[in-house]
């Protein structure tokens, strides 16, 4: 591969495709502004590898849930009931709503993240849009094996492979690649860019269907966030109550109450209750 040459969405394809049969995984970040192009980016890789990969694609294999898409790579139950063919590809419209980094403590985020290290047997091509990559839980990052930024009214794709690197704590090198594109503008010359893609429009066909979808299945899905939050804070405050308890009657029982509760920021009745297990 010839790096900095234009290639074509086929070309991209194929090479997803040729990475999935050598029993690895591909999750692929789609970024760029809103209205820029990325799901119409999504949607015309997707109708190019399945024919490269001889798969059935349609859109209901695009989805705005995190459960949803949990349960296509995984299934449900000991039954699996849901989980897609090997090689299928899957578009997550909205990765920022199911996996924005404000929200790392969601258990069932954790538990995604944890089944997309586990799960490069399934073969499965998993796609994602976001308007800011870095906005993405920290510990999914890494699980991207391609960045493709969109620039704004271009019609092209910038890809992106990780650094391979053993010691790097940021696989992508953001700072020093963001250092050059504000002197530059421009991706080429960077380390960790593969080519640029130019793109076109949807069909007639899929550009109705995806509005429809878009306009429907996107309601009400944002900050998908657990039911039972009033069980994590609960959990949250059980922890703080018993280090309280640790770090006074081991450590600081000389103390005062009003001053232990001084040095914690809180009210003397309240920790006095907390110590008491009163509360």
């Amino acid at each position: 591969m010839t790096k900095w040459e234009n290639k074509s969405v086929k070309d991209f394809a194929l090479l997803l495709y040729q990475i999935l049969k050598s029993d690895r995984d591909v999750f692929l970040g789609v970024a760029g502004d809103t209205g820029g192009g990325k799901s119409t980016f999504m949607i015309l890789l997707t109708r190019a590898y399945e024919k490269i990969a001889k798969v059935d694609w349609n859109f209901k294999y695009m989805t705005y849930k995190r459960q949803e898409l949990i349960d296509w790579i995984d299934g449900k139950g000991e039954e699996k009931k849901g989980r897609v063919p090997e090689y299928t590809p899957i578009i997550a419209d909205e990765l920022v709503s199911m996996f924005f980094n404000r929200n790392w403590q969601e258990a069932q985020q954790i538990e995604a993240i944890e089944l997309f290290n586990k799960c490069r047997d399934r073969h499965l091509l998993i796609m994602g849009a976001v308007p800011i990559f870095w906005q993405l839980d920290k510990a999914l990052l890494p699980r991207f094996r391609f960045y493709v930024y969109v620039p704004l009214g271009r019609n092209v794709a910038w890809v992106f492979k990780k650094n391979d690197n053993p010691f790097a704590r940021d696989q992508w090198g953001s700072t020093k690649c963001a250092t050059h594109m504000d002197k530059r503008q421009s991706p080429h010359g960077l380390p960790n860019f593969l080519y640029e893609i130019k793109f076109g429009d949807l069909t007639e066909e899929d550009k109705r269907v995806y509005l429809e979808i878009r306009n429907t299945r996107r309601i009400g899905t944002e900050g998908q966030r657990e039911e039972k939050r009033p069980d994590f804070y609960r959990k949250i405050k059980k922890q703080r109550d018993a280090a309280m308890k640790i770090l006074y009657y081991d450590h600081l029982s000389h103390m005062p109450t009003p001053e232990f509760a001084e040095k914690l920021g809180m009210l003397p009745d309240t920790v006095r209750k907390i110590l008491k297990g009163e509360m």
